[in-house]
Formats: C-alpha cells, sequence, structure tokens
C-alpha cells in the first residue's frame, strides 16, 4: 500500500468516525412540543414587557434561559387548571403553577397546569422578574411570596403594574383556599434554585387564599 493510499484509508476512517458522531439518533437533542415552544415564547415575550416596565432593556430578555413544563391538569376551579403533585409537577401540593429561580439570576423555570392562560403566565413571570432585579430579597419574602410592591433598581414597583393587573393576593392570605377534598395549597408557589419551597404559609380551612 503506497503513501497515497494509507492517508485514503486513513482519512476514509476520519470521515466515517465524525459521520457516526453526527447520525441523529447517537447523541438525543432535548425536544419540547409546539405547546412548550408556544408557551415559552410567550414567556419571554412577557420577561420583555416586563422588563421596559421597570426600564430594564427588553432586548435583555433573550439573555434569560428558560424551561417550561405542561403537566395535565388535575382538575379545574373558577381560576383555571391545576395539578396535583406527580413526577411532572415535582411537587406534592395542589398548584396552578410554580415559578423556580435563584435572586439575580438569568436561569428559570416554570411549571404550568394544562393550558396555561395568559394571566397566569404574566404572575408567573413576575415573580421571575422581582426576583431578578430585586435591590432587596427580604422584601420578597413578605404576604406568603406575593408582595404589593417591591424596589427594582432602585424604584418602588408596584406588583399589579408590574404584571399587568393580573391576579394577585393583596395581603397574606395563604395559598389554601379550596376544601381539602378539592385540593390542599391551590394556588402557586415559588421555588428556589434546590427546588424548595419559598413562602408557603397553610391557613385555616375555609379561609380566601391567594390563588393567581
Amino acid at each position: 500500500m503506497n503513501l497515497t493510499t494509507k492517508l485514503g484509508a486513513i482519512w476514509g476512517a476520519v470521515i466515517i468516525a465524525v459521520a457516526v458522531l453526527v447520525t441523529p439518533g447517537c447523541v438525543t437533542p432535548k425536544r419540547t412540543s409546539p405547546q412548550v415552544d408556544g408557551v415559552i415564547n410567550q414567556v419571554r415575550a412577557q420577561i420583555a414587557t416586563q422588563y421596559a416596565i421597570i426600564g430594564v432593556d427588553p432586548a435583555l430578555a433573550k439573555n434569560v434561559s428558560i424551561s417550561v413544563k405542561i403537566c395535565p391538569a388535575t382538575g379545574h376551579n373558577v381560576d383555571g387548571p391545576y395539578v396535583c403533585g406527580g413526577d411532572c409537577a415535582e411537587i406534592k401540593d395542589c398548584v396552578h403553577a410554580w415559578e423556580l429561580s435563584g435572586i439575580h439570576s438569568d436561569n428559570a423555570s416554570w411549571m404550568f397546569a394544562d393550558p396555561p392562560g395568559d394571566w397566569c403566565i404574566r404572575h408567573e413571570v413576575g415573580h421571575f422578574v422581582q426576583r431578578r432585579w430585586c435591590d432587596d430579597p427580604a422584601e420578597l419574602d413578605v404576604a406568603n411570596g406575593h408582595p404589593t410592591a417591591v424596589h427594582l433598581l432602585g424604584k418602588l414597583v408596584q406588583t399589579k403594574t408590574l404584571i399587568q393587573g393580573a391576579r394577585w393576593p393583596a395581603f397574606v392570605r395563604g395559598l389554601q383556599f379550596w376544601r381539602e377534598d378539592q385540593g390542599d395549597h391551590l394556588g402557586c408557589v415559588v421555588r428556589d434554585v434546590d427546588g424548595s419551597v419559598v413562602g408557603q404559609l397553610r391557613i385555616n380551612e375555609g379561609m380566601e387564599g391567594d390563588g393567581i
């Protein structure tokens, strides 16, 4: 075998090896459904909208790493679908949605019961924006994780302004607002980067709760 033939054989082996590595099925890409992709687009658009409200360049919404899960609904009430526990929801409580992020972090995840409403997305994005740009994280720990106003970048921003009127509790009323047989802790949950629930409070049955 002459040198040219040897080189040809070597390059042929290299080409085959590369082809094997890039052949679909050898590396499984992360796949989402059209519904999830659509909700991710809604979430990012809402982040941009809320950024503009607080004076942050809306273009920075593209820097946010967004993960969305949509879980089959366990049931529905006047506020929309909710999901109770299970592997998809990753949480034992019955909730309409949850938001998970770290303080001042551009990484965020959301879970929504199927199908998520626009007002629910505005509410959950509000949690992210408050955690991302808050001046004092302690301000987020009042009203069961649902403060009426938070200092963002030196300005006191009313939550109702930030989320454009989406449902938000006016004062601490807990997360339980239906009878036990209809689902304990129905509402929404904020989660920290380790997955722990932030600001969840049990209240007596029969009291009005926060919901979303």
